[in-house]
Formats: C-alpha cells, sequence, structure tokens
C-alpha cells in the first residue's frame, strides 16, 4: 500500500510525533511505500518527513494568513497527490496544513488520528490557546483576558466550523483512548479507537533496575502537564524519604519558573532538570528509577508517557485525566491520584517507594500491559482502518455518480453518526 503520512512537525519532538515515527518505520519494514509531509519548523529530536512546506520564517500577515490558507503546503500536498498518487491519506496533526488545504483531500481515502487537543473540538478548544490569554499566563484555574475571550469566541464559533467543514475530507477518524474517542466521535462522527503503540526499542531496552530513590517525570515543561504540582509535592515527598530525588526529563516554557520554584520550596538541591532527551536516554533513565509520575491537570488524549514508563518496568502514578486512566490500571498497572492534587500525589510516590514489592509488582504488571500495545499491533490495526477507509470512499464515489450532483463526499460519517460510539480496532 502506499500511504502519504502529514504532520505538523517532522521532529520527534514529542509523544505524536514519536509514535508517527515508529509507525513509519514499522510500515517500510513490512513491505509498504511510505511518504511524509510536514512543515520546514526545526525541533528537537530526528527528522523523519520526506518533504516539507514552508512555514519557518515567514511573517506575522504570511502566518496569520496560514492559519485558514496555506499556498505553500497546498502546492506540496498537490503535487505529492498527483506525483506519488497514495493509496491512502494518513492525517495526524494538520493546523499547520491549514483547513482550507485539506478539500485537496476529497478524490483520495483519508483517515485522521486526533492525537490531543485540537481547536475543531469545542472541549479542547481552551488548551489549544496560548498561555499569554490566560491572566498570570498559566491556563490552569485562571481565568481568560480580554484578548482570550475573544480569541476563544472567534475559534469556538468561526475556527471550529472552518475546520470541520475541511474535515469533510476525511473518511474516518481515530482516536487513541476511549475519552477521546467519545469526544471526537460526537464532535466529527464516526470514529475508530486504535490505541497507541511502543516501539521495541523502549520494550525493556534495558533491565530494570530500581532502588535508588528515583522519581522521573517526562513531558513538555507546561502547566497542563502538571510539573508544577508535582514540586508542589515534592516536599513531603522528602519529608517522608530523604533519600528521593526526581529527574525532570523536558523542556518548555515553564522551564525558569520551575525552578525558582523548586528554590522557593527549598527542593532544588533534589531535583535534577535533564531537558530533552532522545526516547533511548528516556529509557535508560526509567529503567533506573522507583516511580514514573505522569501528573497531568488536563485531560490527556492517551498518556503515552505513561505507556513508555511501563515499558521500561518501571511503576508509574498518574493522574486519572482524560486517556491516562486507560493506560494505567489503578492497583494493577500503577497508581492513578485526582489532577492537581499534590497531597494525593505525594502519597501516591510516598507509598510506593516505601513499599519495593509493591513497586515490583505494578511494574511487572505494567510491563506485561505495555508488551500488549506495541507499534507492530499498532501499525496493524490502522491497516485494517485504511482498508475501511478505502471501501468507505470508493462507495461514496460510487453513491455520488449514481444520485443528486449535490452529494458530497461527508468524512465517512452518515446523516445521524456523530455522537455514535467508538469501535476499537485492534490487530
Amino acid at each position: 500500500m502506499r500511504i502519504l503520512h502529514i504532520i505538523n512537525n517532522g521532529t520527534t519532538r514529542g509523544g505524536a510525533e514519536r509514535l508517527a515515527a515508529d509507525l513509519v518505520g514499522e510500515q517500510r519494514a513490512t513491505g509498504h511505500a511510505v511518504h511524509v509531509l510536514s512543515s520546514d519548523l526545526p525541533d528537537r529530536g530526528t527528522w523523519f518527513a520526506d518533504t516539507t512546506f514552508a512555514v519557518a520564517g515567514a511573517s506575522l500577515p504570511a502566518r496569520l494568513r496560514n492559519r485558514f490558507r496555506n499556498p505553500a503546503a497546498a502546492t506540496a500536498l498537490a503535487a505529492l497527490l498527483d506525483e506519488w498518487r497514495p493509496d491512502v491519506v494518513h492525517l495526524h496533526t494538520v493546523g499547520l496544513l491549514s483547513p482550507a488545504v485539506l478539500p485537496l483531500l476529497s478524490g483520495v481515502p483519508t483517515v485522521l488520528t486526533v492525537h490531543g487537543p485540537e481547536l475543531f473540538l469545542r472541549e479542547t478548544v481552551r488548551q489549544c490557546l496560548p498561555a499569554s490569554y490566560f491572566r498570570g499566563g498559566h491556563r490552569i484555574g485562571a481565568r481568560l483576558t480580554v484578548r482570550g475571550r475573544l480569541a476563544e469566541r472567534w475559534e469556538t464559533i468561526v475556527g471550529r466550523r472552518l475546520w470541520c467543514r475541511a474535515l469533510r475530507s476525511v473518511d474516518l477518524f481515530v482516536a487513541p483512548s476511549p475519552y477521546t474517542a467519545a469526544i471526537v466521535a460526537r464532535a466529527l462522527g464516526e470514529t475508530r479507537m486504535v490505541r497507541n503503540g511502543v516501539g521495541a526499542d523502549r520494550l525493556a531496552a534495558v533491565p530494570h533496575l530500581g532502588g535508588t530513590g528515583r522519581i522521573v517525570t517526562v513531558g513538555r515543561l507546561e502547566d497542563s502537564k502538571g510539573p508544577q504540582v508535582l514540586l508542589a509535592a515534592l516536599p513531603a515527598i522528602l519529608a517522608a524519604h530523604p533519600g528521593a530525588r526526581l529527574t525532570v526529563i523536558g523542556s518548555g516554557p515553564m522551564e525558569a519558573e520551575l525552578r525558582e520554584l523548586a528554590r522557593r520550596l527549598a527542593v532544588a538541591a533534589a531535583v535534577d532538570f535533564a531537558g530533552w532527551q532522545a526516547p533511548a536516554e528516556q529509557a535508560a533513565l526509567l529503567a533506573t528509577a522507583d516511580v514514573a509520575v505522569v501528573p497531568a491537570v488536563s485531560p490527556e488524549s492517551f498518556g503515552l508517557t505513561a505507556l513508555e514508563a511501563q515499558a521500561a518496568g518501571c511503576a508509574v502514578v498518574a493522574s486519572a485525566a482524560g486517556g491516562l486512566a486507560d493506560v494505567v490500571r489503578h492497583g494493577e498497572t500503577g497508581l492513578l491520584v485526582p489532577p492537581g492534587d499534590p497531597d494525593a500525589l505525594a502519597a501516591a510516590v510516598g507509598r510506593l517507594l516505601g513499599d519495593a514489592g509493591l513497586r515490583d509488582r505494578l511494574g511487572a504488571a505494567g510491563q506485561r500491559s505495555a508488551a500488549e500495545l506495541t507499534i507492530p499491533a499498532h501499525a496493524a490495526a490502522l491497516l485494517t482502518v485504511y482498508r475501511e477507509a478505502i471501501g468507505r470512499h470508493s462507495a461514496a464515489v460510487i453513491t455520488t455518480a449514481l444520485s443528486s450532483p449535490r452529494r458530497r463526499k461527508s468524512g465517512g460519517v452518515h446523516e445521524g453518526a456523530a455522537g455514535a460510539p467508538a469501535a476499537e480496532v485492534t490487530a
């Protein structure tokens, strides 16, 4: 099969990009012809895009225009569709592609995976707004500024409608968890659930050691991911376990603020800000940790960092936020705590630090669970979705040819299908 992937960023900068890069590698290894289109924005990680469209260095007027109609993206996509002729297009993150470009896909079977918050989902519009649109520069627990209220209203009333109209070019939608699938189905129609997978290089890449008192958290340093909640919990953790140490893996806009918070809480000596790390380096750090913490405050679409920690054999404490409750089963493959509750987080982490038997049991169960959610299984399930999308697209073309010329492709969603429950697709 000839598969064209489209994603905003062509480097392995974050969870969605790491997953897409692993998927591309697996598809190529199993004999599919694969091409990746992304913007040319530079970022951390390894490049995996084959073709890019210009975004970097654009002027302010061009950036504003590109939000709705990106001519560079349109040119690049049209050329690929004409010359490379994919059997199916798999969209990942599409904000930089722009809604006006999506109708180019009306003639090819198309699938869209919703990896996280998107402006076209009413429930996640606020999560997509810049932190500067909130009072105090934080999204969590803060009111919008006047500019922020105007932006939210615009995106909800105008922007979301533009996107939803453009997304009629999609035959099937994909979501990685029951939580996200329900949101997508309500907004866009029929959705297939395909859980994310972890790469073989992160599944027990090195034997889990533990016993070090090391706590690790991995994620972008922004308030929605909750690093500030973990730091707030750290004094209580250290009071019960003075030898504990925290490694913070990731970068982001809150780094300076978090360093200052650690200083004010008098825990700076116990915190190591390790910055962005490649997947193999993350796995090595997780393999030496006693506890991995995923302290998200806003709902996660899936929780890939939790799955990667489980793959390394590390016991996990996570917020019961969105899809994380599907990845981490409380008392079975980890511990769940209420989002934004430093006392509950401190108690859960302290419980694991003080009970090696519980750590080992949860770590081993999590690793067995992660072994079932692999990239090959993820790719196989998506191949089923691709084939369904191709069938739906062909049927829609035939129906259109035999019926009123006013009929149009409707994204594989029949009248009344919006809000239908998502069906899980497995290998």
